[in-house]
């Protein structure tokens, strides 16, 4: 046996001895192929390993001759610890595959928990889409509602002023009258002609009375049609009084989602932290069937 193969079987020894004494048995020869890196095929990892194996038995052996055990004391321990290396497997097998399984539970309770808050975000920015939705409302009833009362106010000023031409002209026209009365009255000469100016007066007079009767009516009509038009700005005023009252609504219920979304992400982060407390558990539980295991090694190990 050449140095470099006596080197590569020490290597091997050394690896089968440290993957027995930590799991109990040997190890396979492909991981005995990726440890070493130096096999060409694995006929020749085989090779090896059956020495190894050949080597661990015989010493195996002579530890038992030493001890001056029979052999079949020697098979029975043997059963012995295997049946309780395999309870042992099972046991701890049983409580990790236990463990896996409440990891994927929840697992599934943080997905579903995740799909909640999405589902819970997507409500959200539907509530702040209808708030958009009543300002441009509101700000739009607000500006019609200013155009309104421009235009009424402007007709009103517009008809004021013309009651307020006709009563003057009305004036005039009295003045007038009683100057040619008292000119009448100081030259009776002129009586036939005032009497016909008078007449002509009195008519124009009459003429004028009605156009005041008509602008009267008008005026009245006016103002009813300003009264409508303030039942429209009162009903203008209440839908905007509406509206701030669904504002309020849509921002209360804004808050009662964004305090349930704050719920669900503490429960989110409560199930993380029961899965780290899981996953940390779950590691100590391998950790203390690694050590029972070893423990068992040594112990047969000194026996």
């Amino acid at each position: 046996m050449t140095i470099k193969t006596t080197d590569i079987q020490e290597k091997v020894n050394s690896i089968c001895n440290a993957f027995m004494a930590e799991h109990g048995q040997p190890p396979k020869i492909r991981y005995l192929i990726s440890q070493v890196g130096e096999f060409t095929s694995s006929s020749t990892a085989h090779k090896y390993f059956a020495t190894w194996r050949r080597q661990y038995d015989d010493n195996q052996q002579a530890m038992f001759d030493k001890l001056g055990l029979s052999e079949d004391f020697n098979n029975a321990l043997m059963r012995e610890v295997k049946r309780f290396t395999t309870q042992a497997e099972n046991r701890y097998e049983s409580r990790i595959h236990e463990s896996k399984e409440l990891t994927n539970s929840m697992i599934v309770e943080l997905e579903l928990i995740e799909d909640k808050c999405e589902k819970q975000s997507q409500r959200i920015s539907e509530q702040f889409s209808i708030i958009e939705a009543l300002k441009k409302e509101l700000s739009e009833s607000e500006k019609g509602k200013s155009v309104i009362e421009a235009e009424l106010r402007s007709q009103i000023e517009v008809h004021k002023k013309a009651e307020r031409e006709a009563s003057n002209n009305a004036d005039k026209i009295r003045t007038d009258l009683a100057k040619e009365q008292l000119r009448n009255e100081s030259n009776v000469i002129l009586v036939k002609e005032v009497k016909a100016q008078n007449k002509t007066i009195l008519s124009d007079n009459k003429k004028l009375e009605k156009e005041l009767a008509s602008t009267s009516k008008q005026v009245a009509q006016l103002e009813a049609v300003n009264k409508g038009h303030e039942s429209l700005i009162s009903e203008l005023k209440d839908n905007s009084k509406r509206l701030g009252s669904d504002k309020n609504e849509a921002t209360q219920k804004e808050i009662e989602l964004r305090s349930e979304l704050k719920v669900v992400s503490n429960e989110k982060s409560t199930l993380e932290v029961k899965l780290s407390e899981l996953s940390a558990k779950h590691k100590e539980l391998e950790n203390n069937f690694n050590l029972l295991l070893n423990k068992e090694e040594k112990q047969l190990s000194k026996a």
